[in-house]
Parts: structure tokens; sequence; C-alpha cells
């Protein structure tokens, strides 16, 4: 039923769409009639707008949360979210080992990309500065409010 359903999902097109709902219903009409209680216009691709403006099909969270829970997804609630909970206090034991150690004002990942934004910087030009440090700043003609303190 999982791929079937991610079959409807992931339709990109009308006709595929509808051939898909069609076997889901072959299959089992009270999986079809699961998928048609909620908006079908918001799970499949095939009403997406071409212009969408999000890159990602997926979400870093859900992708994270399905990662942990799938060796034990298949075990009984209780102890699959035994699991999830065991490794979700191990992560963030992780992450405070990794606060503790660093000494710099950012994480490393976020050095890097403000070192990589730095090098971007000689076509921005800073036009009026004011009090409190924020400033204004045009970057390829548009024109940008920033706070230098936060």
């Amino acid at each position: 039923m999982k791929g079937m359903f991610w079959r409807v999902a992931e339709s990109y097109i009308m006709y595929e769409y509808e051939a898909n709902l069609e076997r889901v219903k072959a299959y089992n009409v009270r999986l079809y009639e699961a998928i048609m209680q909620r908006n079908p216009h918001n799970c499949s691709l095939a009403f997406c707008k071409p212009t969408s403006a999000c890159i990602d099909e997926h979400n870093n969270i859900s992708e994270s949360f399905n990662n942990v829970i799938d060796p034990s997804r298949y075990l009984p609630m209780v102890e699959m979210l035994e699991i999830t909970r065991i490794s979700a206090m191990q992560r963030i034991e992780l992450r405070k080992k990794k606060a503790k150690d660093n000494k710099g004002r950012f994480t490393k990942r976020a050095a890097k990309f403000i070192a990589d934004e730095q090098k971007k910087l000689k076509f921005i030009k800073c036009v009026s500065r004011s009090s409190q440090g924020r400033c204004e700043v045009l970057d390829y003609g548009k024109s940008v409010s920033l706070n230098m303190r936060m």
C-alpha cells in the first residue's frame, strides 16, 4: 500500500495521477476513500504549479525523524517510541559535547558559510549607517536594511 500511495503522490501529470488512483481503488476501496477524504490537490505533484518556490520535495525534520524510526518501524508502537526516545537522548548528548568543545562564536559549519558569503561581499556597498548597529546596504541595485548586532 505504501508504494501505491507514493505513486499517487509523486504523479507529475493528471493522466498518471488518475491511473495510479484507479490502481489504488482496484486494490483497496477503503484506501482509496481514505486518500479522497483528504484534499488530493494537496498531496500530489500533479496539482503543483511549476513555479513552486520550494526546491526540496521533503523537509529535513521529517526525513530525520523517518531515518531514526526506520529500523524500529515494524516493532510494536511502545518499543518503537522507546527506541526513538533513546536515539533522541543520544543525539542531544552528542550535540552538548560538540557545543562544549566549540570555542568559537559560531559552529564550524556556520563559520564556513559566513566565510563563503564574505567572498561575495566585494559587490556590496554600505550606503548609510545609523545608530544601534543598523545600516542600509546596496546589493546589485537592491537596497536592504541590516541589523549588524544580532
